[in-house]
């Protein structure tokens, strides 16, 4: 029975207006994606477009770009890091609005943000002059858990809270 309310769901939503949903995939990009020319590893989740702006659906109009992030690391005293979006297949997708945030894990168990979101509006590809950036200060060195979260908004598609969870780093750093 689950199934079937999950399949007219599905198809309930892809007759609606134009959305973009973002699903968890493995770490690993997939094999067409290129790989950011990074000193830190990167990870990415798929954002599906099922239709284009202005509301224009069909199944030929499906496209499938990339929330990017690379993992948290130390810069300057500070931890970093770095969110940005591919373009995939969205060929009608220009710039988007990406937004990260840092968290850290407290000794009770629970990520809680730390430290200054980045959020701008950028072109795809990354790059310093085409991504956000989130930085906490280091204000001891007790080795602690850290992951980012990046969340992209590709302009004029409307789209599902979902983002990409970086996967935890332990860093000589506690906010």
């Amino acid at each position: 029975m689950r199934h079937a309310v999950s399949k007219s769901l599905l198809s309930a939503l892809l007759t609606s207006a134009a959305f973009v949903t973002v699903l968890q995939a493995p770490v690993a990009a997939a094999p067409d994606q290129p790989t950011a020319d990074l000193s830190t590893s990167t990870t990415s989740v798929p954002i599906q477009v099922p239709g284009t702006p202005d509301d224009r659906m069909g199944p030929a109009a499906v496209c499938v770009a990339w929330a990017r992030g690379d993992l948290t690391h130390l810069s300057g005293g500070d931890v970093s890091g770095h969110g940005w979006w591919t373009k995939g297949t969205c060929a009608d997708a220009t710039k988007a609005l990406v937004t990260i945030h840092l968290q850290q894990l407290w000794d009770d168990g629970v990520w809680r943000n730390a430290g200054t979101k980045g959020q701008d509006t950028v072109w795809p590809g990354g790059g310093s002059a085409n991504r956000a950036t989130a930085r906490a200060a280091c204000l001891t060195r007790v080795t602690t858990g850290w992951r980012s979260i990046v969340d992209v908004d590709l302009v004029g598609f409307a789209d599902t809270p979902n983002r990409l969870f970086t996967p935890r780093q332990n860093l000589a750093c506690r906010h």
